[in-house]
């Protein structure tokens, strides 16, 4: 009976341990002198590790203790490191690659310290790799038309994609004739988000409307940017085409005529 209790509380100890680890953009454990990879980020982006600094093995009369600070060392040309704030928790470090890193894999050493050795923990040691990959940004229409008539709304949706494991904020651009618009959207590793646009113009003619995506860490090397051609007539066909965009033109006592003279033109094509 002793014995079920002594194995009993053994497996106890062991499944209510817990060893410093990775948090975030990956979930591991620590080991010394291991390598991690983190995944993929563009030139000039920014990635953070979160690191958990409970130990509870080890360390001062066995019952382990926190490791105080994270730091990085051995950094490839042009990196730069944010080191983790003292008692931070999680510990928190944010690696920022050089804006003219080429495509390729990258390691750098994370170095985790139990300040003046106080519990005596000492200090771990790991390496990371992280990919940098020019196309992490996806930006692309989803709807959207290229006809209208004077004065109708044209609609377009565009989706906006972060593919890389840096979350970051991406500047969004749309310009057109005397039409500007710009947000700024957080996207976390792996998100995507719609963007609604609206446009609307008082003379017919050929129009461009471009549309401006970039990170605003990097905005020179993580950055889409696409151009659609508008024409905008002023004639019943393109009223009855863009009537699908919203009727902005006639009266209401018109509507129906023109609904159905919408649906009639496009059966005949």
């Amino acid at each position: 009976m002793k014995g079920v209790i002594l194995v009993l509380a053994v497996v106890l100890l062991f499944s209510c341990s817990m060893a410093i680890s990775i948090i975030k953009p990956i979930n591991a454990e620590i080991r010394d002198n291991e390598v991690y990879d983190l995944g993929k980020m563009g030139p000039g982006q920014a990635m953070s590790i979160y690191i958990e600094r409970t130990e509870t093995t080890g360390g001062l009369l066995g019952k382990g203790g926190y490791y105080d600070f994270a730091n990085a060392s051995m950094l490839p040309e042009g990196w730069k490191v944010n080191p983790s704030l003292l008692y931070d928790n999680p510990l928190q470090v944010v690696l920022i690659s050089s804006e003219n890193a080429t495509e390729g894999r990258y390691t750098m050493q994370i170095n985790v310290v139990d300040e003046n050795n106080g519990d005596k923990l000492g200090t771990r040691t790991f390496a990371v790799a992280i990919y940098i990959n020019e196309s992490v940004l996806g930006f692309e229409k989803v709807s959207g038309t290229s006809f209208a008539g004077e004065g109708q709304p044209l609609r377009y949706t565009m989706l906006l994609q972060n593919k890389g494991n840096a979350g970051d904020v991406f500047v969004v651009e749309a310009n057109s004739f005397r039409q500007n618009n710009s947000r700024e959207i957080y996207l976390a590793p792996g998100s995507e988000v719609r963007i609604p646009f609206e446009f609307s113009y008082l003379s017919s003619g050929d129009y461009n409307v471009t549309f401006k995506a970039y990170s605003k860490l990097s905005p020179n090397k993580v950055r889409k940017e696409v151009t659609y051609p508008i024409t905008i007539r002023n004639s019943l066909e393109a009223d009855l085409k863009s009537l699908g965009n919203g009727v902005i033109l006639f009266p209401l006592f018109e509507h129906g005529s023109y609904a159905i003279a919408h649906i009639l033109s496009s059966i005949l094509g």
